[in-house]
């Protein structure tokens, strides 16, 4: 993560290159994202990105077996998660803060679709929020463990989840600028091409009364 956030600082340019919004190239990027989270000792961790009120899974990682996080990131991707009133997810965008679920099966505010495919018994959630707006969001489980997710797991997931918005935040920001910087030249391009003209007829019109 201290790696992503120096390319942001320093190199705006390469940062738009990893982190362009809405997440339209996590599902590149996000794999090393989610080999970080292995790290911190999650089994499973899924990113998603938010399309209107649908959740669609863009990398799915699972610890040991690349077949299984192929087959749940197809799944996940053929039956992308509904976000109702009712879904804990909502209230995550609504409320700009992660959660620790214990205790997701049989739980009727989680996605159960999701739950039932994933075989979790419990797992955190954090939205990815540039510039304050939910554009996506982490998952993270120990289903490889016999243990549920805690406070801890919830605030690592957090952390990170925050570190990756800033990465997208200066990333829309270097975009925003090499914009507008573009619009400048295109204006001052304009602006010489219009002066070069009014200078070519001065001098035709002082040509013209010196023949005179």
């Amino acid at each position: 993560l201290g790696a992503l956030v120096a390319v942001a600082l320093f190199d705006p340019a390469a940062a738009s290159g990893i982190a362009r919004m809405s997440l339209g190239l996590v599902s590149v990027f996000g794999i090393g994202l989610i080999v970080y989270l292995a790290t911190h000792g999650f089994d499973r961790a899924v990113l998603y990105r938010l399309r209107g009120n649908e959740l669609l899974a863009e990398s799915f990682w699972v610890n040991g077996d690349p077949l299984a996080a192929s087959r749940l990131l197809a799944f996940s991707r053929e039956h992308p998660a509904e976000l109702t009133s009712r879904v804990l997810e909502t209230d995550m965008i609504r409320g700009r803060k992660p959660m620790a679920i214990q205790h997701a099966i049989g739980n009727p505010r989680v996605v159960t679709e999701f739950v039932e495919a994933y075989d979790t018994h419990s797992y955190v959630a954090a939205p990815i929020m540039p510039e304050g707006r939910v554009i996506g969001f982490l998952h993270a489980d120990h289903r490889l463990k016999p243990r549920r997710v805690d406070e801890f797991d919830r605030d690592s997931l957090w952390a990170f989840a925050e570190g990756f918005g800033y990465v997208v935040e200066r990333a829309q920001l270097a975009d925003r600028l090499r914009a507008q910087g573009a619009e400048l030249r295109r204006l001052l391009q304009r602006t010489d091409a219009v002066v070069a003209e009014y200078l070519d007829a001065e001098v035709e019109l002082v040509s013209g009364d010196s023949a005179g």
